[in-house]
């Protein structure tokens, strides 16, 4: 099954077992290598890379969080999941559950219904540029999109 063919509420109600896929390792190599940028992605501007992303290629919007998503002053790690179920974030494609074992302070996980829901989830996000705004992200989503269509 294609996680592109299905439906937002389709996808709402599959288990999250079936997001844990089994993993070789890693799928794709790292993105950069460079610290910065998996700093500046990972520490304040995941969101607007994976907004970013979201917008050049079908996918589902995600967060990794401490507490669940509405929450008075939670920590997350916003990320999306392809077509085959992984993750992608500036650090690679991978499981989702390998993901998670880089954030084990957040235990939970949530996806976006749609763009909206997103939207307005990052109205409470204080961002130093705007997700939406962001030009490194718009950089490096084109080339990781990129390196996955390669």
């Amino acid at each position: 099954m294609s996680l592109s063919t299905l439906s937002d509420a389709a996808l709402m109600k599959l288990p999250w077992s079936y997001f844990s896929n089994d993993s070789t390792g890693q799928q794709e190599t790292n993105f950069t290598e460079d610290f910065g940028v998996i700093r500046y992605f990972t520490q304040g501007q995941c969101n607007a890379l994976a907004y970013e992303i979201f917008k050049l290629k079908p996918c589902t919007l995600a967060l990794v969080s401490d507490e669940p998503v509405g929450t008075d002053d939670y920590f997350g790690h916003v990320f999306v999941i392809d077509s085959d179920a992984y993750a992608i974030d500036i650090k690679g494609r991978r499981t989702i559950d390998e993901l998670r074992s880089e954030w084990p302070m957040m235990p939970l996980i949530h996806r976006f219904f749609d763009l909206a829901e997103f939207e307005h989830e990052m109205l409470c996000w204080e961002n130093d540029t705007p997700y939406n705004k962001d030009p490194k992200a718009k950089l490096w989503a084109r080339r990781i999109v990129d390196t996955l269509d390669s």
